[in-house]
């Protein structure tokens, strides 16, 4: 099983990187590239569910989906900071 939530999360990366543009930043792409509105999308939020219980019962796996969450969240914190509509917002 982590073999296919390790696919999931690295075409879920993939696609995020893919969607901004070069020197830039697009909101709307980031959530189409992360949100369910594509079949291959929403294959990979049907894993989700599916290892959260192995997340609960095995801390190593459980720490990777944490540094897996941290790393998105940083890249979320990017392309937040490189939209100049979001200037207003504070970092944290």
């Amino acid at each position: 099983m982590p073999a296919v939530i390790d696919h999931a999360a690295l075409s879920a990366k993939a696609r995020t990187h893919a969607s901004q543009p070069e020197g830039g930043s697009d909101n709307a792409a980031l959530l189409h590239a992360r949100l369910p509105a594509d079949p291959k999308v929403e294959r990979d939020w049907r894993v989700r569910p599916a290892v959260w219980g192995l997340a609960i019962a095995d801390p190593e796996f459980a720490a990777e989906q944490h540094k897996r969450m941290r790393d998105f969240v940083a890249q979320i914190e990017a392309i937040l900071a490189a939209d100049w509509r979001c200037a207003h917002l504070a970092a944290a």
